[in-house]
């Protein structure tokens, strides 16, 4: 884990390992709506189990002011924390019986166990029949085995964290079901245009220009413009936008720039800096970190990688 840093006390905002949270950043781009009890709860929660939200380790999710807001991470997360506590000696999960007898089984074996641990989930009790449930049943099944499985298997480092929305039935889920079925009916314009302006906020924070976010956009779901969207994939996008927001602690288009200028006077096509960066890093321009970025940066600087090409 990285150093606790501290946070202006004034802002009354908890330090997290590695990261800090500024309160209003995170009212303004994670957890909009939320009271001060809620915004208090939710950087507590973050502190205590050391869960960036802009790396979509956590999240608040509030629909509107008539109900109260829930907290809940991705089933990812458990498996992440099990497998750093260096503990975790492989696990298993699988879908049996039919019916009423449907279940997910997993089981997980620990190094210091001399047994496997191993849990069951029924579907009657956690299938709401809508949503994802309807199309995707045994992932979302298997999602809830993993999330309760892990939290049993290490009490320890995994136990009291927030559950995940699978086995938040009412409380999240059904929620999450009437927004999609309005958006499909026409009648979630309201909650659209909130998705719409929340992106541009944090595209604009990003600094990235209109060429930039297309591209992005493209790249991520295979469509030219936001405007084409489901509520679902603008909300996903938000949130990786957030993540890449978190990491800039340099305005990563200047970096690009900086690249773009580089690899033109080294007499780079465009083709031929893609070919670069999925040599020399194994994926695309847009999935790159910061540090990555910086490091193409200089490494264009450095050397004048148009060669390479040439004795091909």
């Amino acid at each position: 884990m990285g150093e606790i840093k501290p946070v202006d006390k004034k802002n009354g905002g908890p330090p997290v390992q590695g990261f800090d949270l500024d309160p209003e950043t995170v009212k303004k781009y994670i957890a909009k709506g939320a009271t001060d009890e809620e915004l208090f709860m939710f950087l507590g929660i973050c502190k205590s189990y050391g869960l960036n939200p802009f790396k979509r380790e956590i999240h608040f999710i509030k629909y509107d002011q008539k109900n109260p807001a829930s907290i809940v991470v991705g089933y990812e997360t458990y498996l992440k924390r099990a497998v750093a506590t260096g503990k975790l000696d492989g696990w298993r999960c699988w879908i049996e019986g039919k019916g009423n007898d449907e279940r997910a089984v997993i089981e997980i074996k620990r190094k210091d166990w001399s047994q496997p641990f191993r849990w069951e989930v029924y579907r009657r009790e956690f299938d709401t029949g809508k949503s994802s449930w309807k199309k995707m049943p045994h992932f979302m099944l298997k999602k809830v085995a993993i999330a309760q499985g892990f939290r049993l298997a290490f009490p320890e480092d995994l136990g009291g964290m927030p559950y995940i929305p699978e086995e938040m039935g009412e409380a999240v889920v059904e929620t999450e079901v009437v927004e999609e079925e309005k958006l499909a009916q026409g009648n979630g314009n309201g909650r659209l245009a909130e998705l719409i302006k929340e992106f541009k906020e944090v595209f604009e924070a990003l600094g990235w220009t209109s060429e930039e976010g297309k591209a992005f956009i493209k790249e991520r779901f295979g469509k030219e413009t936001t405007k084409k969207l489901t509520a679902e994939e603008l909300s996903a996008a938000i949130q990786e936008m957030k993540s890449i927001l978190e990491e800039n602690k340099e305005p990563v288009r200047k970096l690009w720039e900086k690249i773009y200028a580089t690899s033109q006077e080294a007499g780079l096509s465009e083709n031929q800096l893609v070919l670069l960066i999925k040599e020399r890093y194994g994926k695309d321009r847009t999935d790159l970190s910061l540090t990555e970025v910086a490091d193409l940066a200089k490494y264009l600087q450095d050397f004048r990688p148009q060669s390479l090409f040439e004795r091909r």
